[in-house]
């Protein structure tokens, strides 16, 4: 069995979200943009349920499900 679920989002803000099952924490890799420069930065939320994640697998917006319920809450950035 895999720790880690990974999914592949169609999502202008979100890239992949990643549900780690052996520590019960939420990683999203979250685009970003900079002038001519387009990456992705890497963020652990700690203290996101099971049933949030799926919650923003569903979501028909994950930009419009990330601001309203998940920018607010504890992250922690993760080096790329």
């Amino acid at each position: 069995m895999s720790l880690y679920i990974k999914t592949e989002v169609n999502s202008s803000f979100i890239k992949t979200i990643i549900w780690d099952q052996k520590n019960s924490k939420l990683l999203l890799n979250l685009k970003i943009k900079e002038g001519q420069y387009q990456g992705v930065n890497t963020y652990m939320y700690p203290d996101i349920s099971f049933d949030t994640y799926q919650d923003l697998l569903k979501s028909k917006s994950k930009g419009k499900f990330f601001h309203q319920y998940l920018k607010n809450e504890k992250s922690v950035r993760l080096e790329n």
